[in-house]
């Protein structure tokens, strides 16, 4: 396949050369789109993204069938097919959820107890 030039057309274009800005590129890009990313920073992942914890959210505490879950579940198995497919690293340290306060401490068991079936 032949690298797009600047006066080429495109398919799609996508605005922001952040995590999701690069993912959503990569999707359409292996889909067989043209695609071009624009962005405003001297590099991708400059802004925003440069700070990500890189923490997969669980999706412990969204509510069940929300569109929340879906989406936070979906980008989760994405992720993990990217992780296979590149041989990224990935440390499966888990996370802490805690409680400041007693209002807070009484609610973990039930977070816990909505968290287990999600994995």
């Amino acid at each position: 396949m032949a690298v797009p030039k600047p006066h080429d057309a495109y398919d799609i274009a996508v605005i922001g050369a952040g995590l999701v800005g690069c993912a959503i590129a990569r999707k359409f890009t292996l889909e067989g789109a043209r695609v071009i990313v624009l962005e405003k920073a001297v590099d991708v992942l400059d802004g925003a993204s440069k700070a990500n914890s890189a923490i997969l959210h669980s999706g412990f505490d969204a509510p069940q069938g929300s569109v929340e879950l879906a989406c936070v579940q979906e980008g989760y198995r994405q992720y993990e097919q990217i992780h296979a497919q590149l041989n990224l690293p990935i440390d499966r340290c888990g996370a802490l959820v805690l409680a400041w306060d007693d209002a807070q401490e009484a609610k973990l068991g039930e977070l816990m107890d909505q968290a287990r079936p999600r994995g």
